[in-house]
């Protein structure tokens, strides 16, 4: 789905939430979304090092929309917080997640139970 997004560019504007956004493939996903206009939903374990990553990279996009929450996948307390904060904050919903954080249950499974829980 992602890659027919970028072919047709029709990710402007569109809102992402992305795990594990310190380094690594998150931090290149955070970085290639906002460079196409997404509006970026940081989730990390370390949110000093996300919004300073995330605040550089505004100065560079002048338009960019971001949030950073604090996620640690092993926790269900950062999760419940997470989903509540992101559903009072985007109350029109998110439009993908990119989970990037290990985490023991199935990377899709996770992605739709946190889907589910902010679109509804």
């Amino acid at each position: 789905m992602l890659k027919k997004l970028i072919k047709n560019k029709t990710l402007q504007n569109k809102t992402v939430l992305i795990t594990g956004t310190t380094s690594g493939i998150g931090l290149a996903c955070v970085k290639h979304l906002a460079r196409l206009g997404c509006n970026i939903i940081a989730c990390s374990r370390n949110n000093n090092l996300a919004e300073s990553q995330l605040l550089a990279l505004s100065k560079k996009h002048a338009n960019l929309k971001y949030n950073v929450y604090h996620l640690d996948l092993q926790n269900l307390k950062t999760i419940n917080s997470l989903c509540d904060n992101v559903k009072k904050d985007y109350p029109n919903g998110i439009d993908f997640v990119i989970n990037n954080e290990q985490y023991r249950k199935s990377v899709s499974e996770m992605a739709e139970q946190i889907l589910f829980y902010i679109n509804n």
